[in-house]
């Protein structure tokens, strides 16, 4: 017999896992876009990206550390508005996004 409260726990488990998936794949594609297109021509996004690219052209400051610093009312304000589900999945989407821009920027350097 199926226990149908360990089945609804396994599924929300995968469904969990499949968000995180398609959550870090879609930050290293942004910051792919941001290292490789955005930054060597000198363009700007929006958001708190984008104020990082400035701050990096203009004081030459780490582009991942300015995001996740800027981020941080933004994590503080949706812990409390918005739940610990949400501020999880954008904890580990700024942080994620963070790292690969920073990879992504060293390694095009090396080139």
């Amino acid at each position: 017999m199926v226990d149908i409260k360990k089945a609804k726990r396994m599924l929300k488990i995968s469904y969990y896992g499949v968000d995180l998936i398609q959550l870090i794949i879609g930050t290293a594609l942004m910051a792919a876009g941001t290292a490789f297109f955005m930054l060597p021509n000198k363009l700007s996004t929006g958001g708190f990206s984008g104020i990082a690219t400035i701050f990096y052209y203009l004081f030459n400051v780490n582009m991942g550390v300015t995001i996740l610093i800027l981020n941080i009312p933004l994590f503080v304000i949706a812990c409390f508005k918005l739940g610990l589900n949400f501020l999880s999945k954008a904890i580990i989407g700024t942080v994620s996004l963070s790292i690969f821009i920073d990879l992504f920027i060293q390694f095009r350097s090396y080139n």
